[in-house]
C-alpha cells in the first residue's frame, strides 16, 4: 500500500552449471538488522519455500547488542543448513568475537578461516565468507583465493556489493552480497534505487544478478523494514531464492 514495506517479496533466479548434478534451491536472507516487525510472517515464508540451504551475507544482527529478534529468527530455522558472514554492523560491535562464538554454538556455519564443502546428493558446493572490512583495500584477494581449494561450484559470501574490482579477482563462481537495501527508496515501476552507502545516489549494485565476467554477483535487497527510521518505499523486504541447475 502506497509503496510501503508491508509484504516480503520473493525474488527467484536460476544459474546453470555443469557441476550441479542435483538441483539445489538456495535461499539468501540478508540485512535483517534484528528487525522484529513481521518476523513470524518471515519464518512462515521460509518454511513454505523449504530451501536446501540458507546463506546470510551480513547484517543479520545490528550495532549496540541488538540480537533478540535475530536469535528468534535463527532458532526457528534450525532445520536448514545456515551459513553466515559478518556485515559492517556486526564488524562494528565491540563484542564481535563473542557474537561469532554464539553463532557457531547455535550450529550456524561461519567459514571465515577456511572454506567448507557442503554435499547435497550428487552436488558439492564450496562456500567461504569474507569479513566486511571498512575498506576494499584491506582485503587481500590472494589470501582469499588460498582458502578456496576444490573444483566444486564456489560461492563467496561478502556483504558489500560494490567491491567489484576485488570480486573480479576471486577464484570463485558466485559472490552473494547485501548491504545496499535495494537503494532504500526505489523509483516506482523501475528497479532503480535512490541511494546506497558508498555508492551514492542512483547506485548500480543494489539487487539482482550482475555478470562480472567469470563470476556472477547476486545482491539481496535485504529484510529490514526501515533503516535509521526511514521506511522503505516501493522496495519491499526481499527473500531471494537461487535455483542451481544442470540445465534449464
Amino acid at each position: 500500500m502506497f509503496g510501503l514495506p508491508l509484504v516480503y517479496d520473493v525474488s527467484e533466479y536460476t544459474i546453470v552449471d555443469q557441476r550441479i548434478q542435483s538441483p539445489l534451491n538456495i535461499m539468501i536472507l540478508s540485512d535483517f538488522h534484528d528487525d522484529g516487525f513481521m518476523v513470524d510472517t518471515l519464518i512462515q515464508k521460509v518454511h513454505a519455500l523449504n530451501p536446501d540451504l540458507i546463506l546470510m551475507p551480513g547484517d543479520m544482527f545490528d550495532i549496540g547488542r541488538r540480537e533478540k529478534n535475530t536469535y528468534y529468527l535463527l532458532d526457528h530455522l534450525k532445520q536448514y543448513p545456515l551459513v553466515f558472514s559478518s556485515g559492517n554492523h556486526e564488524e562494528s560491535r565491540s563484542d564481535l568475537p563473542a557474537l561469532k562464538l554464539e553463532v557457531r554454538k547455535r550450529g550456524i556455519f561461519l567459514p571465515e578461516e577456511k572454506s567448507l564443502v557442503f554435499q547435497f546428493q550428487d552436488t558439492s558446493l564450496e562456500i567461504l565468507s569474507v569479513c566486511a572490512h571498512r575498506k576494499q583495500k584491506h582485503i587481500n584477494y590472494a589470501k582469499v583465493n588460498e582458502k578456496l581449494h576444490t573444483k566444486h561450484y564456489r560461492i563467496v559470501l561478502s556483504h558489500r556489493p560494490h567491491w567489484i574490482q576485488l570480486y573480479q579477482k576471486l577464484d570463485c563462481d558466485l559472490i552473494v552480497s547485501g548491504h545496499a537495501h535495494g537503494g532504500q527508496w526505489r523509483i516506482p515501476t523501475t528497479q532503480q534505487g535512490l541511494f546506497s552507502p558508498q555508492q551514492g545516489f542512483f547506485p548500480k549494485y543494489t539487487s539482482g544478478i550482475h555478470d562480472l565476467g567469470r563470476q556472477k554477483l547476486l545482491i539481496s535487497r535485504g529484510l529490514v523494514h526501515q533503516y535509521h527510521g526511514i521506511l522503505r518505499w516501493f522496495n519491499n523486504p526481499e527473500i531471494v531464492m537461487l535455483h542451481l541447475k544442470n540445465e534449464l
